[in-house]
């Protein structure tokens, strides 16, 4: 899943730059300036999902069902800080984050308004990110995939559909868009997951104590 991510990551940067082009050269900037300034905040939650992966499937195979609970909520509530943090400056500096990057008046006018719409996502996206973690380290690899490949996947045709309709505006309407759609695909399977595979590990947990 993870390879698949960085892949379609790839991809969607080029099919995105095809689109910005046929609006404005800073549109394009806009969108180079935000794929810097969001490495610094979904990197660090990339870290905690490699952090946490092991630690879950760790606590999985031992039947540890607390503890992978607990696993599982401190990476949510971490993962949660983080992306708040990111939203907030997002949504409250848009202009100082980009004149970090000698921003122009015209990168500025699309950009101030790129970056608070994009940022409606990033909470969303905690969900992304360390559902399908808990996926994996549960040896369930194609939901994980699955989820990630909606979040990278489904933003490109997003972004062609709603740009004809919205102009640039839908190109980064559809950024929150995909986050969402991905949080609410991976809270479904979490859903399934955990009434098939966590809760009845409950039972075996004490019948192992019992030995």
């Amino acid at each position: 899943p993870t390879a698949c991510m960085n892949a379609l990551a790839s991809l969607l940067v080029v099919g995105l730059n095809g689109l910005l082009i046929t609006f404005s050269n800073a549109a394009v900037s806009v969108f180079g300036i935000y794929y810097k300034l969001q490495t610094f905040v979904f990197m660090p939650v990339s870290g905690l999902t490699q952090g946490a992966m092991p630690i879950m499937s760790f606590n999985y195979g031992a039947k540890k069902v607390e503890r992978l609970k607990d696993a599982l909520k401190y990476s949510l509530w971490i993962a949660f800080g983080i992306m708040l943090i990111g939203t907030l400056l997002f949504m409250l500096a848009p202009k100082w984050l980009l004149m970090i990057f000698q921003a122009d008046a015209a990168m500025l006018k699309i950009g101030i308004r790129a970056l608070r719409i994009i940022a409606i996502g990033f909470i969303p996206a905690v969900l992304g990110y360390i559902l399908p973690t808990l996926f994996q380290s549960m040896g369930k690899g194609l939901p994980s995939l699955a989820v990630f490949l909606l979040r990278n996947g489904l933003t490109l045709p997003l972004a062609y559909m709603l740009s004809t309709c919205l102009g640039l505006n839908g190109i980064w309407i559809s950024f929150p868009l995909a986050e969402v759609a991905a949080a609410g695909c991976a809270t479904e399977i979490f859903l399934y997951m955990n009434k098939h595979y966590i809760r009845p590990l409950k039972k075996l947990e004490k019948d192992i104590a019992t030995i």
